[in-house]
């Protein structure tokens, strides 16, 4: 429970950018949502190892060597033992011992769920329908971009005369753009953007505008003209950032999309259909000592 609640507790932080654990949230805290979140996954997990262990799955002897070289790989990267015990005291509150048991039967417990998922089949044009029916919640757009910015370095907003040289430099590149000058060169040129640098003036987004390489996200305009665009198509759409020239360059099709949606659909059956049952079976009652959990803080 407290190797998962130290690992829910760095979803969180880096999800969602939270640092106070004492917040109101409902009826209680951020920390206590937390908490119960870690509780109910720690249940889950112990019911997957109990049901492996009830299949006979164990590792083999080539696959328990291999998970202790990845295993004494981890405790090198972090300085050696004893330093990787003090780290897994300070974050986890537990030893390096249980940390290592805990990632050997973390090992089975997935080749138990890698056994259960050959046994859930989706076919093609179950897939097909599926995606049909929720393509922009499972593409991923590809977009060209030059900004012009409208403000300054600190955040604050130019004067009006360059706001609005900014829209015209930016129509003016955008009619370049429909005359048949390539948009990478113009980039390379007018872009005031400095990640372009790295992408080229590239994005690549899901409709949410959540970045396919990164934790960050888009502002909202983007995902709001790319997913009603055709690939091809320029504009100029204004953020607050500024004004930008794009490009819908890519959006992902059904092909390329398969096998990641069948790998998708069938973990999410056999987390609502299959480990949710078993949780709820009386057999796998999950018993809580209050004084103890109470005890563990975040």
């Amino acid at each position: 429970f407290k190797i998962i609640l130290g690992v829910t507790k760095a979803q969180f932080s880096e999800m969602m950018g939270i640092t106070d654990w004492d917040a109101k949230l409902d009826e209680g805290t951020i920390g206590d949502f937390v908490k119960q979140s870690a509780l109910e996954r720690a249940h889950e997990y112990k019911v997957e190892l109990i049901k492996a262990q009830e299949s006979g799955i164990k590792l083999t002897n080539e696959e328990k060597k291999q998970v202790r070289e990845d295993l004494d790989a981890q405790i090198e990267s972090w300085g050696g033992r004893s330093e990787a015990n003090k780290m897994l005291r300070d974050i986890y509150g537990v030893t390096l011992g249980d940390y290592e048991k805990f990632f050997m039967d973390n090992v089975i417990t997935e080749k138990f769920r890698a056994s259960q998922l050959e046994n859930i089949n989706f076919s093609d044009e179950e897939l097909k329908k599926e995606y049909e029916s929720k393509k922009d919640e499972y593409d991923y757009v590809s977009v060209r971009h030059i900004l012009f910015r409208t403000m300054d370095d600190e955040g604050k907003d130019l004067p009006e005369e360059k706001v609005k040289e900014a829209e015209n430099k930016a129509n003016d590149v955008l009619n370049r753009i429909k005359a048949g000058e390539k948009m990478e060169d113009l980039v390379e040129e007018f872009s005031e953007d400095p990640s372009k640098i790295e992408n080229k003036g590239v994005f690549t987004f899901s409709i949410t505008g959540q970045l396919l390489t990164s934790n960050d996200r888009l502002v909202e305009e983007f995902p709001e003209w790319a997913f009603k665009a055709e690939v091809g198509d320029v504009d100029v759409i204004r953020t607050e950032f500024g004004y930008h020239v794009v490009k819908l360059e890519k959006r992902t099709t059904f092909e390329e999309l398969k096998e990641q949606l069948r790998a998708y659909l069938q973990n999410m059956k056999y987390f609502t259909e299959y480990l949710q049952k078993w949780v709820e079976e009386s057999k796998y009652k999950l018993e809580k000592n209050e004084k103890v959990y109470n005890s563990i803080k975040l």
